[in-house]
């Protein structure tokens, strides 16, 4: 049974309802048509008044019924020839649209893979599939400058550092000793360690993740702020090594001799410069991290 047949039953059912209620209960000056006082001439009267009323009244519920079947041929009639969507809810009532806009998106643009449609709180969610989720990333690398190939064979080679990683954390509690975990590399290492700088770079691009250190604050009479470093600009390198993270440039600063001179390599408003600072804590944080 459709949405228009169960509104129709329900609004029918409830004039029906109302019709029995309101002949038989509502006073209208006949009320004591049954008590043994009258006579039976005006009990007689009375009855006959009750049942035109009644007559009418179901005229008036038939009337209603037939203009209802004919909204509901019209409906019909319009959803063929593709001239307008109907939407039948029992509370709200129908909402009409072009089917044109529905299709084009101008009054209810599709909804993205796993969102819920605009205006539908209530809609089905449906989620991306293994397949789906897989393509998006390959294309993330592509559009990053990877072949569908080397996309690929980057995955497979991130889920074996993974497995090395969970082999060697199962040996380490085998054993009792968390020292084992310590020349271990990390996936992204050994990742970095594997296809080079220029590449890992790109696989940062791809996964949207940052590959520059940006500076958002700078330590007063710190060697950063002696040598004019500032909010904003962002380290590419540190003594002549690529630097992607706050990790690389904490690891980089504790190589070398400490006070040693030192190259950083710094973007700012997208200009190249260096600056030349002694090896060790340079005094900047980035991102809510602060360096040492």
């Amino acid at each position: 049974m459709t949405n228009w047949q169960r509104s129709l039953l329900f609004l029918a059912g409830g004039l029906a309802a109302g019709l029995v209620f309101g002949t038989f209960m509502q006073p209208d000056g006949d009320e004591d048509w049954l008590s043994t006082g009258a006579s039976v001439e005006d009990r007689v009267a009375a009855l006959e008044r009750r049942l035109a009323a009644e007559a009418d009244a179901r005229l008036a519920l038939s009337a209603e019924i037939e203009a209802l079947r004919g909204e509901l041929a019209a409906a019909r009639a319009r959803l063929a020839t593709g001239d307008v969507i109907v939407d039948v809810t029992p509370v709200r009532g129908t909402v009409e649209r072009p089917a044109e806009e529905v299709a084009l998106g101008s009054a209810e643009p599709a909804a993205r893979a796993g969102e819920l449609p605009p205006g539908r709180p209530n809609g089905p969610r449906r989620g991306l599939t293994e397949e789906e989720i897989e393509q998006r990333r390959i294309q993330r690398f592509v559009d990053a400058g990877f072949t569908v190939a080397r996309a690929e064979w980057i995955e497979q080679r991130m889920a074996e550092f993974q497995m090395r990683q969970l082999e060697a954390q199962y040996e380490a509690m085998r054993s009792g000793d968390p020292s084992r975990m310590r020349n271990v590399p990390s996936v992204e290492e050994a990742l970095r360690a594997e296809i080079g700088d220029a590449e890992y770079e790109r696989y940062l691009q791809a996964t949207g993740r940052p590959t520059r250190v940006s500076v958002r604050t700078v330590l007063p009479s710190s060697p950063a702020d002696r040598v004019g470093l500032r909010p904003g600009d962002e380290i590419v390198a540190y003594g002549g090594k690529r630097v992607f993270d706050m990790d690389d440039l904490n690891r980089l600063t504790l190589e070398g001799q400490p006070g040693e001179t030192v190259v950083v390599e710094v973007l700012r408003d997208g200009q190249p410069m260096q600056l030349y600072v002694p090896r060790g804590p340079i005094g900047i944080s980035s991102g809510g991290r602060r360096f040492p």
